[in-house]
């Protein structure tokens, strides 16, 4: 995930449900209300 041209890695994961997640959770802290979100 990117914000300000800084990369932020989230790790590797065996599940697809369980990166959208990490994704969602680092999202909402970076850009609050303004996160783009996965359905999960």
């Amino acid at each position: 995930i990117t914000k300000n041209h800084k990369i932020t890695f989230l790790g590797h994961y065996f599940d697809e449900k369980d990166a959208a997640m990490a994704y969602n959770e680092k999202a909402i802290e970076l850009f609050g209300e303004y996160a783009c979100m996965n359905k999960v």
